[in-house]
C-alpha cells in the first residue's frame, strides 16, 4: 500500500490512467469458488474553489471515469453537499457529504480558500469516508455518522473490466502492461470548481487524508523521486 501512496497520480482532464487496486477477487481456495474482499482501497483527493458558484437547483456532476455504470464520479448537489456514485458495472453505491462541509457561502472567513477533499475507500472494513477542510466528515446534526458502508460486492472502480492481478504497485501506472485504463473527465462545472485532482490506490489514513496534496508533494520531495507527471490534456479539452 505505501508504495501506492508514495506514487499517486495526477491526472488531468483527458487523462488515461492504468488500473486502480481490486476490491474483491475470485476465491480459488473456496469450495463454492466464490469471492473474497482483498483489503485494497483507494483515495481520491481533490480541491473545491469556493469562491466558484457552488449553490446548485439539482445534482451537477464534476468529475469521473465513469462508463457504462463502471467506475467513479463525483457530483455537486444543492446545500453545497458532493455525492460519490462508484460503480463496477454490476453493483453501485453512493454515498453523499454532510451539508456544511463546504462552508455556507454566507461568512467571509475562508470564502474563496481551495478546501481540500479526500474520498476515502477502505476495502478493508468496507467503509467509504469524507475528509473534507481537514474536518472528517461525521455526519454533523444530521446524521449519526458520516461515513457510508459501500456495497460487500463492489469489485472495482475501472471504467473498464481488468484482470483479478493488481498486487504490483506498477499497476497504478499509466500504461502499465496488463491494464485497461481509466479516463478522467471533468465536466465545465468541474473546471470551473476542482483544481489538484489525486488517485491514490490505496486507502489513505484519517491524518493524511486531511491534507493529502502536501503529503504528495513532500512525499517526492523526500524520497526524491517525483509524482508521474499527468498525461497532458486531450485536444480540445481544459485541464482542471
Amino acid at each position: 500500500g505505501e508504495a501506492h501512496v508514495q506514487r499517486p497520480l495526477r491526472p488531468r482532464q483527458g487523462a488515461v490512467f492504468g488500473a486502480l487496486p481490486m476490491l474483491r477477487v475470485r476465491d480459488a481456495g473456496s469450495r463454492d469458488y466464490g469471492s473474497r474482499r482483498t483489503g485494497r482501497g483507494a483515495t481520491l483527493s481533490f480541491e473545491i474553489h469556493t469562491a466558484g458558484d457552488l449553490d446548485v437547483d439539482r445534482e451537477r456532476e464534476l468529475l469521473g471515469t465513469w462508463d457504462a455504470g463502471r467506475g467513479f464520479r463525483v457530483s455537486l448537489l444543492p446545500g453545497r453537499r458532493l455525492r460519490v456514485t462508484l460503480g463496477d458495472g454490476q453493483v453501485t453505491s453512493t454515498a453523499t457529504s454532510t451539508a456544511g462541509m463546504l462552508g455556507d457561502g454566507a461568512s467571509a472567513s475562508g470564502v474563496g480558500a481551495p478546501v481540500p477533499v479526500s474520498i476515502v475507500l477502505d476495502g478493508g472494513s468496507g467503509l467509504l469516508t469524507w475528509v473534507i477542510g481537514g474536518h472528517v466528515d461525521d455526519g454533523g446534526d444530521d446524521h449519526q455518522f458520516g461515513w457510508t458502508r459501500f456495497h460487500p460486492l463492489l469489485r472495482d472502480l475501472n471504467a473498464n473490466p481488468v484482470g483479478d492481478d493488481l498486487s504490483d504497485p506498477a499497476m497504478l501506472k499509466a500504461g502499465a502492461a496488463g491494464t485497461s485504463p481509466n479516463t478522467l473527465r471533468v465536466t465545465a462545472l468541474g473546471r470551473q470548481l476542482v483544481g489538484r485532482i489525486a488517485v491514490f490506490g490505496a486507502a489513505l489514513t484519517t491524518t493524511a487524508a486531511r491534507f493529502p496534496l502536501d503529503l504528495l508533494e513532500s512525499s517526492a520531495r523526500s524520497d526524491g523521486d517525483a509524482a508521474p507527471e499527468p498525461v497532458p490534456a486531450a485536444a480540445g479539452t481544459t485541464s482542471a
